[in-house]
């Protein structure tokens, strides 16, 4: 689950983006410590995204 309180540098904002347009920016997540995996879903909640975080 989200915490939408968190903040980073160069946060990256929200909206749309065409294809062969690019953003850049930071995002924050409070996850435990260790190995995990977090999946950004699409606006239909299909997988868009899935970033491996080393332990």
């Amino acid at each position: 689950m989200a915490d939408m309180s968190l903040f980073a540098d160069n946060q990256l904002g929200s909206g749309e983006i065409l294809p062969g347009d690019k953003a850049r920016g930071n995002i924050a997540f409070d996850i435990a410590p260790g190995a995990d995996t977090v999946m950004i879903p699409g606006p239909l909640l299909q997988e868009a995204a899935r970033i491996q975080i080393p332990g």
